[in-house]
């Protein structure tokens, strides 16, 4: 009892976690590259092996980069590049210039930017495509670690500390951390996007001001150009609009906007390039809403029936669903005043941006880890409390073996179960 008794306040010593969270996700970064979460396609199209990145026709590779990946290579067999962060890190070595061969990226400059910053002073030194990749896992860790802390206070304020400790812990070992962390792609900082604006959005409701109010739109704004995904605007839109705050839901439109407009002109005017989004241009997003009511009628009706399985099928993909059957059992455990508008808005507003932009990918949908992984700490708390009644040791067997197999499934390569 003693050996608890220590653990528990060590436990409500922030150091003592952040160095133990710290620790965690190290390990997840060792581990994700010996055992990644990637798909050998055998294209050579989506996923590159590094023989495979040194032979492509596109490989912007040379005489520096090519040693190094083949003395690398032997210590990680199963590792694979996504094609995708390919385009990032050729874009983050010749930033903006690789605009002007390629616009693919054209409205998403961020993460290169961020990538081309991180990788300044080394590339001074050994100036390579390996530097880039560095610089971009490296870039990676940091907001993982960034994430970790706000998510840690965030839920730390609305909960408890022992809540936030298993939430982050949680998230340090899911399947999203997994695949992205060692992959040079924007998803951790789509991450890093939705939990610094639920702590922007939290901090703003305890102390509301002008300033505050200026400062957070512009970054939320600014954080839109790593990616188009649009749900804390319709979030904190949806809550201006319950709480009756008109006036300053419009004002933080308006002023969030304001950075994606400028980088518009300046890429249309000063660049002299066409806009060039991705999602509209390669998936129909917004556009296909112009076109419905021309369909057929029976294609308009399966469309719509098929939102919300598609939607409930990318988070229990997302999830691998154990998170969220506990995270459904946890929600009478929350104590929050307006639960239900915050919780189920928040999902509400993930569902419209992947109704908008009609696509519903399970990488996206793993972005509600605010929600789910707190509210599924709560949902394992609700069933040990039960099997507490009858026997004692039955709750602690259940923590471990509960928390353990959440880990456990989150480990594998997951497109071997979501091809």
């Amino acid at each position: 009892m003693e050996i608890i008794s220590e653990l528990k306040n060590l436990l409500n010593k922030r150091k003592f976690i952040f160095f133990v969270l710290f620790l965690f996700l190290v390990v997840q970064l060792v581990y994700s590259f010996l055992f990644p979460s990637s798909a050998f396609t055998g294209t050579g199209h989506q996923w590159l092996s590094l023989p495979e990145l040194i032979s492509h026709e596109r490989s912007p590779l040379g005489s520096s980069d090519i040693p190094i990946v083949n003395k690398l290579y032997p210590f990680f067999l199963n590792y694979t590049v996504n094609a995708d962060g390919g385009e990032y890190l050729i874009l983050a070595k010749n930033f903006p210039g690789y605009y002007f061969k390629n616009v693919i990226y054209l409205a998403r400059p961020l993460y290169s930017f961020l990538v081309a910053v991180v990788a300044f002073l080394p590339s001074l030194f050994f100036d390579s495509y390996a530097t880039i990749f560095a610089s971009a896992i490296f870039l990676n860790f940091v907001l993982a670690y960034a994430i970790i802390l706000l998510f840690y206070f965030l839920i730390e304020k609305i909960i408890s500390s022992r809540t936030a400790f298993l939430s982050s812990f949680l998230f340090v070992f899911s399947p999203f951390v997994h695949s992205w962390l060692v992959q040079p792609v924007p998803e951790l900082l789509g991450a890093f996007i939705i939990v610094s604006s639920l702590y922007f959005l939290y901090s703003y409701t305890k102390r509301p001001s002008l300033p505050k109010l200026i400062v957070f739109s512009l970054t939320i704004g600014t954080f839109m150009l790593a990616k188009m995904f649009f749900v804390p605007t319709v979030f904190i839109l949806m809550l201006s609009v319950y709480f009756k705050r008109f006036r300053e839901g419009i004002l933080f439109f308006f002023i969030h906007l304001i950075p994606l407009v400028f980088w518009y002109f300046w890429v249309t005017q000063v660049f002299k390039l066409r806009f060039f989004e991705n999602a509209v241009e390669n998936f129909d997003s917004v556009v296909w809403m112009l076109n419905i009511f021309s369909w057929p009628w029976y294609e308009t009706f399966r469309f719509f029936i098929n939102i919300l399985p598609q939607f409930i099928s990318a988070i229990l993909f997302g999830f691998l669903l154990v998170p969220v059957i506990f995270a459904l059992l946890g929600y009478k455990r929350l104590l929050l005043n307006n639960k239900d508008i915050f919780c189920f808005g928040f999902i509400f507003s993930f569902l419209v941006v992947f109704f908008v932009a009609n696509f519903y990918f399970d990488r996206h949908a793993a972005l509600l880890y605010p929600l789910i992984y707190p509210l599924a700490v709560l949902g394992i708390d609700r069933v040990a409390d039960f099997l507490k009644k009858y026997k004692i040791w039955s709750s602690v067997v259940f923590y471990i073996v509960t928390y353990l197999f959440i880990i456990i499934i989150s480990s594998p390569n997951i497109y071997k179960i979501l091809p």
